[in-house]
């Protein structure tokens, strides 16, 4: 056989080739998976019917008459047959070649996927330098994403999600009362190339709005909610044509603010989404001063015992005064209501301060942007700003108690001038440090984040950008108030100084009430037992005075090696005057660094 004959067969013999391949993929039903899958069979069935027509035309051409090839005007008498070659075979069959080595190309490279998986590899063969190739392989996925497409417009139209093959850009499978979260979320393996990252999550976003305002706020959509019939005459290929036609965006667009503006206003007028907001501020993050100062008050007497002691009726009835007699009285009852009391775990040792913590009770559709994490953030939150409150109340308390008496003692027991001096100095060094810790926690950590999350919250266009900005909210809060893992060392320093405020506050009220025993007996108790009493409070007084200041002293070095520069103006508050400064080398080589880096910086 003549090489040239043997060329000519071989590229005919490719033919079978490609369509058994072609063929085998569509008979295989364990690699079909799904509905694109099926659609891609389907579309593949199509081209093979055409080219089953075609094949026609040449066994005509074999065995016909002259005038099925000649045409309808040629003469009757040209009844001889024109011979059928390789040649010209091979010329009819260069155009169904090049189609079949496409189709067998895709059939090769989708092998085994499934959904937006599919669609993707189809869709990189549209970048062919072949304007036929990529018209071919066009039409052909414009076929398989039908149903895909179909699934799209039931999910934003009415929030359902029929993905029995689990094809879509989302999954289901968890219960409904988690549904914002963790019901509905993007497979990101599954998500069409053709589809930017936005609207992708434009389109997880509207279904959800729509699951969210049926199943969990229970509110009724409206007629446009339901009907946007223009959606069905919006075709496949302005998925696919988005630079030159851009309707399917402005549609979801459309759709996404609809719903979404829906959630939001259901939220915040049903639900009261911006109420419970303050609240938290209000109780948790104790914004609401006059309640929390009076609050501390009615239960000093109660906390000061023994936690084991506490009881959570006479908790409640005290925490229930404090709202009535103070402007929390004016709050919404129903917020009020969901104010509770929890006893944290106690531990040998702790008093009623160290277990107390107030717990803000949430549900229905607001527990989707307060979650269950989120509130156990709120309570570490809570925790933290209460011992130090409490540090300053304690603080307060010392120095009124001072200022109160001090003539009385100082006239009665002279003695003791020396030792409430040196109380006086400490104290005053304890009460600037916790006034200023005060003042940090409230308006550079609370304050400024709080105001950054209502404008957020404000501008915010789903919810999930609610979530979001609270989310942030809380992270910057447990960053700059020193609950975050990096600060747990800063932490641990901050917590030694309060134990000892605690320690001094001990040690002076000892010393006061032996004082003030010795004033109501008339001076007329021993010198020798007063003389040892005060020596006994100016050493517990010195030791303490000693390690609270190499406490705060490594406390400001770790300030001022923070990366947060909010807590490097804490630590250049705490020491304006350098006092700490000039007693530790270490700080103030740390301080001088600081001071250069800035001014580099």
């Amino acid at each position: 056989v003549p090489s040239d004959m043997r060329s000519l067969t071989g590229r005919l013999t490719e033919l079978g080739v490609l369509v058994r391949r072609i063929d085998g993929f569509c008979k295989n039903k364990q690699a079909r998976r799904g509905l694109l899958s099926d659609a891609l069979v389907g579309a593949l069935q199509t081209e093979l019917t055409e080219y089953y027509r075609l094949l026609a035309l040449p066994d005509g051409q074999a065995s016909g008459p002259c005038e099925a090839i000649m045409g309808a005007g040629e003469p009757a008498d040209g009844a001889a047959r024109y011979p059928l070659t390789l040649h010209s075979l091979t010329v009819m069959m260069m155009e169904p070649l090049a189609t079949l080595r496409v189709l067998a190309s895709l059939v090769k490279a989708c092998q085994g996927l499934k959904g937006g998986m599919l669609a993707s590899r189809m869709h990189a063969f549209l970048a062919h330098g072949d304007p036929q190739v990529s018209t071919l392989v066009r039409r052909l996925l414009v076929a398989v994403l039908h149903p895909w497409y179909s699934m799209l417009c039931r999910w934003v139209q009415t929030g359902q999600l029929e993905d029995v093959y689990h094809e879509a850009t989302t999954n289901e499978g968890v219960p409904a009362e988690s549904l914002w979260h963790d019901k509905y979320y993007l497979r990101k393996n599954m998500v069409p190339s053709f589809l930017s990252e936005a609207q992708a999550r434009k389109i997880l976003c509207t279904g959800k709005a729509v699951n969210f305002l049926l199943h969990v706020c229970q509110d009724q959509p409206t007629g446009p909610l339901l009907q946007d019939s223009h959606l069905e005459a919006r075709t496949v290929q302005s998925l696919l044509e988005a630079d030159r036609d851009d309707t399917f965006q402005q549609f979801l667009d459309q759709t996404y603010q609809e719903r979404n503006r829906r959630v939001l206003a259901v939220l915040g007028s049903q639900f009261k989404l911006k109420e419970h907001l303050q609240a938290l501020r209000q109780f948790l993050l104790l914004g609401q001063g006059d309640f929390v100062r009076h609050l501390m008050d009615v239960l000093d007497e109660q906390l000061s015992q023994p936690a084991v002691k506490l009881y959570q009726h006479s908790l409640s009835e005290s925490v229930a005064e404090a709202l009535r007699t103070t402007n929390a009285q004016f709050v919404d009852p129903e917020i009020l209501e969901r104010l509770e009391i929890k006893l944290l775990e106690t531990n040998p040792g702790d008093v009623g301060w160290d277990v107390f913590s107030l717990f803000y009770r949430v549900d229905g559709p607001i527990a989707s942007v307060f979650t269950p994490y989120s509130m156990s953030v709120y309570l570490r939150l809570f925790n933290h700003l209460w011992r130090a409150k409490h540090m300053e109340y304690v603080t307060t308390a010392a120095w009124k108690q001072q200022t109160m008496n001090r003539k009385l003692w100082t006239r009665d027991v002279p003695e003791c001038l020396p030792v409430l001096h040196q109380c006086d100095i400490l104290l005053a060094e304890m009460m600037h440090f916790m006034q200023q810790v005060q003042y940090y926690m409230v308006f550079e950590v609370i304050e400024c984040a709080w105001a950054e999350l209502e404008t957020r919250v404000d501008q915010a266009q789903d919810l999930d950008e609610v979530v979001k900005a609270h989310d942030d909210f809380l992270s910057a809060l447990m960053t700059r108030a020193l609950l975050d893992p990096e600060s747990r060392d800063i932490l641990s320093e901050l917590r030694s100084i309060f134990d000892q405020v605690l320690r001094f506050n001990e040690v002076q009220e000892k010393l006061l009430t032996q004082l003030e025993q010795t004033r109501a007996g008339g001076g007329k108790q021993q010198p020798r037992s007063q003389r040892s009493i005060i020596s006994e409070a100016q050493a517990a007084v010195r030791v303490i005075s000693d390690t609270y200041q190499k406490l705060v002293q490594g406390f400001l070095v770790s300030l001022s090696c923070h990366d947060d520069i909010n807590l490097q103006g804490l630590g250049f508050r705490l020491d304006f005057s350098e006092f700490y400064n000039l007693q530790n080398h270490q700080l103030r080589s740390s301080m001088t660094f600081q001071r250069r880096r800035k001014s580099l910086g």
